[in-house]
């Protein structure tokens, strides 16, 4: 019911999910060698694609809603 009120909510906890999946990546013992490196970048990556699918998926839901 909240997350109705409050969209926001349900962004956060996908960034949030996107950035522990970077985590788990990069402190992975086999990966975790060649994306330590790169943990910021992957981080970043992920919180944006999550995000940006999210609001791409969401978008098009009130499209077709609209018609």
């Amino acid at each position: 019911m909240i997350m109705l009120k409050v969209p926001a909510l349900i962004y956060l906890g996908a960034g949030i999910l996107g950035m522990t999946a970077a985590e788990l990546m990069t402190e992975d013992k086999a990966l975790g060698i060649y994306l330590a490196p790169y943990a910021f970048e992957l981080k970043v990556l992920f919180v944006a694609a999550v995000l940006g699918i999210g609001y791409a998926i969401n978008r098009r839901r009130e499209q077709k809603q609209a018609h």
